[in-house]
């Protein structure tokens, strides 16, 4: 059995420790309390980690010896007031503190100044003094306001285990009596034991603490004392000194804007280096990989904006009045250290005519090649040398850049797919960062490598991009537009026309039909009979046509008229043997009602009247278009004026004027009356067309063409008496009266008598012609 004796050391050893349960940490003395300024507002808040209690009991606070323009809020730790003249001095204050549950305290005094004289003024800010050529900041790095270790006051970063040192110029502040400098961290405790003041240099420095004593970036808020009374504080200046190995900062105030296109969907991934343009690590741009978490709010654009935090993706499609929206952004990296920031997206013109290209079907072993460029908008300058946009490709899953390359400056994507690969999709994102606008564009290529997923893909994308769709729409539009516009000016002329529509009187009515001929009045079936009755020609409703709402003509009733064409239309004159009952059928259609002909023309009849029709046309143009009007080609007239001036010149052997001879002439009596008429002419002003039956005079024919021409018509022998012959020119009254005159008429063109046909004469000529002496003697 074990026996425990106390002895009476040991039991003041313990009740010592039970007394001392709560006890004072920091002085409030060793705390720098400011110097009260008479007439000037104090306060002064001293650390809450001046007192310490064991049983980690909540403390009351209590104060004592409090001068008049004093108070102490024990709440806040503040001791607050302001002194006037007669306050000026050193008053000694004892802030006491005790344990509620029971009767343990503990006290710490202090000695406040009281002064007249004005505090020290700053002279040279902190701010002024943390930049890069300061000799005095020694193995320390600048802190950006934009830095995720930036709080509110002007920072330096040192990194772990480092041996650092920090000077501060002399005249920092300026003061008409001398200058007693301190620090002290911004709650008023004391500095921490990695961090030495040195008060005649102005200088921190130490050592700081290693990493594995670190669990994330260490800030430590500082206060540079001034003072023209020493163990006080007149002025300070804050500033924080950071322990971390790395540094996230932004060398822009948000993330790059993202250009969407107004009224059209898309889907982009922020897997690019430039969709985190201006984000930096240690000065250097981040990279994807070294951001692990990013945030989008987008409840101000949730209406048709949707995020994706694990895949970083944003999807949505702008309606067409969008044109842009800030949303704010948290972004995480992997030292440990977080940004707030925002982005901005805007409905501007892409870089890229599509947000989203058409699958590309790859089979794993076989390589790619795909051009970029025929992507590239008219107005987004990728390509040239000159440009100010970034292009880079951004790969899903990441492993895929180990084989695949992308040449910005060609936009041509090529590398070969592995054999082997455990996936069978790959996104390739495209992104134009434009540095002069700090914005993006983005385009996704979907690369498969089955034949499954591309037909996902493919029906995933719809078949046709976003542009060609939308060409097309444009295009349907124009055309239906284009079509619509012709359709209601071909109706609206078709209703003016039927409205203004006048009906010529000359093709219906009585007019019309009183111009007609009986051969046009047949054709039509005017005046005709059709089944015994008088039948007056086809009309419709408006006087001609179809029977509305009949697909052929009706039969012709008493009250009730059809007919085939728009005025006029011929009836079928001839009938099939038709049984009654079919003949005085009132049905509409049936076509045993109608007077019905075979409708053929014989073939004879038809060739007949195309050659009567072929000869009109042919005379009437050779008339027009032959030249200047031929005379008149006939029988030559004779004209004498003495039966025996005739004979004489026979007798001569010839006659003048007349293209034969007296030899040429045929055995019969010369001058016959029988045969020859003597003219009758008694001048020779009276026209041969006041002719008589006694007097013949040839007409030429509408068929005949003119003669041909003989150069020398051969001589006509004449036979028989030439007495007889100038006897019977002597019988005629005519000739004597004019015998001085007489002439014999002959033809313009003489005609061979052994020619049976003119050169150019049609086929039906089969006549020769002949003078009409010649015609005479053979008659004689």
């Amino acid at each position: 059995m074990l026996t425990i004796r106390y002895t009476p050391l040991l039991l003041t050893a313990f009740s010592t420790l039970a007394s001392a349960s709560i006890s004072v940490l920091y002085k409030l003395d060793d705390q720098l309390p400011p110097i009260a300024r008479i007439h000037v507002p104090f306060s002064w808040t001293f650390s809450n980690q001046t007192f310490g209690s064991t049983a980690n009991a909540s403390l009351t606070y209590a104060a004592s010896s409090l001068p008049d323009w004093l108070s102490f809020d024990s709440d806040t730790l503040t001791l607050h007031g302001t002194p006037d003249v007669q306050d000026e001095g050193s008053p000694t204050i004892t802030v006491t503190v005790s344990d509620p549950g029971g009767s343990d305290s503990a006290s710490s005094s202090v000695t406040l100044c009281v002064t007249p004289y004005p505090p020290p003024e700053l002279h040279i800010p902190v701010q002024d003094q943390f930049h890069d050529n300061n000799p005095s900041l020694s193995s320390v790095f600048l802190v950006s306001n934009t830095s995720a270790l930036y709080s509110s006051r002007p920072a330096l970063r040192v990194p772990p285990k480092w041996s650092y040192s920090i000077g501060f110029e002399y005249n920092t502040f300026v003061a008409p009596n001398s200058l007693y400098y301190a620090a002290t961290q911004a709650d008023g405790s004391p500095l921490p034991d990695w961090i030495r003041f040195n008060a005649k240099a102005m200088t921190f420095g130490g050592v700081s603490p290693r990493p594995e004593e670190l669990t994330g970036p260490k800030i430590v808020s500082l206060v540079l004392h001034a003072s023209d009374q020493e163990g006080y504080s007149a002025a300070s200046v804050p500033f924080d000194l950071v322990v971390a190995a790395h540094d996230l900062s932004l060398s822009a105030p948000s993330l790059p804007t993202i250009n969407v296109t107004a009224d059209a969907s898309f889907e982009l991934m922020l897997s690019s280096a430039v969709d985190f343009s201006g984000v930096l690590i240690d000065g250097e741009p981040v990279s994807p990989g070294n951001v692990t978490s990013l945030d989008i709010d987008t409840s101000d654009l949730e209406s048709w904006l949707r995020y994706n935090a694990s895949a970083k993706t944003l999807s949505g499609q702008p309606p067409s009045d969008f044109t842009s929206g800030t949303l704010p952004v948290t972004l995480t990296s992997s030292v440990n250290q977080t940004l707030e920031t925002s982005v901005t997206i805007a409905a501007v013109p892409s870089f890229f005519s599509s947000p989203n290209l058409q699958p590309i079907l790859v089979n794993p072993g076989d390589g790619v090649a795909f051009d970029l460029a025929q992507y590239y908008s008219n107005s987004s300058g990728l390509g040239k040398q000159d440009s100010d946009v970034n292009l880079t490709a951004a790969y899903d899953p990441p492993e895929a850049g180990n084989y695949l390359r992308f040449d910005s400056s060609s936009g041509k994507l090529s590398g070969p797919i592995p054999a082997q690969v455990s996936y069978s999709h790959i996104t390739i994102t495209f992104t134009a960062y434009s540095r002069i606008t700090h914005s993006t564009s983005h385009t996704s290529l979907p690369l498969s490598l089955s034949s499954s997923d591309y037909a996902h893909q493919h029906n995933k994308t719809g078949g046709l991009s976003t542009a060609a769709r939308a060409k097309m729409l444009l295009g349907l539009k124009i055309a239906f537009g284009i079509i619509s516009a012709f359709v209601s000016i071909a109706i609206a002329f078709a209703f003016l026309r039927r409205c203004t529509h006048v009906p010529d009187t000359a093709l219906v009515g009585e007019e019309g039909r009183r111009g007609f001929t009986d051969a046009e009045m047949r054709w039509y079936g005017i005046g005709i009979e059709v089944d015994g009755q008088p039948y007056e020609g086809p009309k419709s409703e408006n006087g001609y046509g179809w029977s509305e709402g009949l697909a052929g003509p009706s039969s012709p009733g008493k009250d009730e008229e059809v007919g085939f064409g728009a005025a006029l239309s011929r009836v079928l004159t001839r009938t099939l043997s038709n049984p009654a009952g079919a003949r005085n059928a009132r049905s509409p259609l049936s076509l045993t009602s109608l007077p019905q002909s075979p409708g053929v023309m014989r073939k004879a009849e038809f060739m007949g009247k195309l050659r009567a029709t072929a000869r009109i046309v042919s005379d009437k143009y050779r008339r027009v278009v032959s030249g200047p009007k031929r005379p008149v080609i006939s029988k030559p007239t004779l004209i004498m004026t003495s039966e025996a001036r005739v004979g004489n010149a026979m007798a001569r052997g010839s006659i003048d004027g007349l293209p034969m001879t007296a030899d040429s002439l045929p055995d019969v009596p010369m001058f016959d009356p029988t045969h020859y008429a003597p003219s009758g002419l008694t001048s020779l002003v009276d026209s041969p067309s006041s002719s008589t039956d006694a007097r013949s005079v040839p007409r030429r024919r509408a068929d005949f063409a003119p003669p041909r021409l003989v150069p020398t018509p051969p001589q006509a022998r004449l036979a028989g008496d030439r007495r007889s012959l100038a006897s019977s020119f002597e019988t005629s009254s005519s000739t004597r009266t004019h015998e001085a005159e007489a002439v014999i008429q002959r033809a313009t063109r003489a005609v061979s008598f052994r020619s049976c046909r003119p050169r150019s004469s049609p086929p039906t000529w089969k006549r020769p012609l002949m003078t009409r002496a010649a015609a005479a003697v053979r008659r004689g």
